[in-house]
């Protein structure tokens, strides 16, 4: 794993934590209850089962499994689990309250369905930000030809592009062509009657 994901795993879970405690407190002061009756050990718990669930999460990026609604399941099952686990070991330490199972299932899955969704929407988003990438990418092996020409303008023909591009000139030229400004160059007259294209470097 490198440093960049151990990095942003970190951030993620001190950001969930820092936010569980700052709701915790304030629902604590709301029903006018000014310390934690739990004390460190409440502390303690919130750090492990946030663990486990930040852990789980990651661990479904590695799975060799193409849907990703089934990798969040495949991750979320054994997770829920160790976390009821985590509970009947608390149960040993003190009595549990008659809830204590609903409300782990209750927070756990609320926890992780939150990490599912905002997962999901970056999913969702970089794979459309690549796919207009390879669509807005299309005339870059032109581009980087008209900029390695070394000279201040010149024109192609039709076809002398399609060689160059490895596909031929069509309509979307002209929505694609604002690209080239990237490389300080510019598309100047495009001649459909002589079939030639016009370049032009940006001063």
């Amino acid at each position: 794993m490198n440093q960049k994901k151990w990095i942003r795993i970190v951030a993620v879970y001190s950001i969930i934590y820092t936010a569980i405690t700052l709701l915790s407190s304030v629902l604590y002061l709301c029903n006018g209850v000014y310390e934690d009756p739990s004390g460190n050990w409440h502390e303690l718990d919130r750090v492990i089962i946030l663990l486990i669930g930040i852990a789980a999460f990651e661990l479904y990026t590695n799975l060799p499994v193409k849907p990703l609604a089934l990798r969040y399941l495949i991750a979320y099952i054994p997770s829920q689990q160790l976390a009821f686990a985590y509970v009947w070991f608390s149960g040993l330490r003190e009595p549990l309250a008659k809830t204590a199972y609903r409300d782990i299932w209750i927070n756990f899955t609320g926890l992780f369905m939150l990490l599912c969704i905002i997962n999901t929407v970056i999913y969702v988003l970089r794979k459309r930000e690549d796919r207009r990438r390879t669509v807005m990418s299309k005339y870059n092996a032109l581009w980087e030809y008209v900029q390695k020409s070394g000279k201040e303008s010149f024109h192609l023909t039709f076809e002398e592009i399609q060689e160059v591009a490895g596909i031929p000139i069509d309509h979307s030229f002209l929505k694609y062509k604002k690209e080239l400004a990237e490389y300080g160059w510019q598309v100047g007259k495009i001649s459909m009657k002589e079939q030639t294209v016009s370049f032009h470097k940006v001063d």
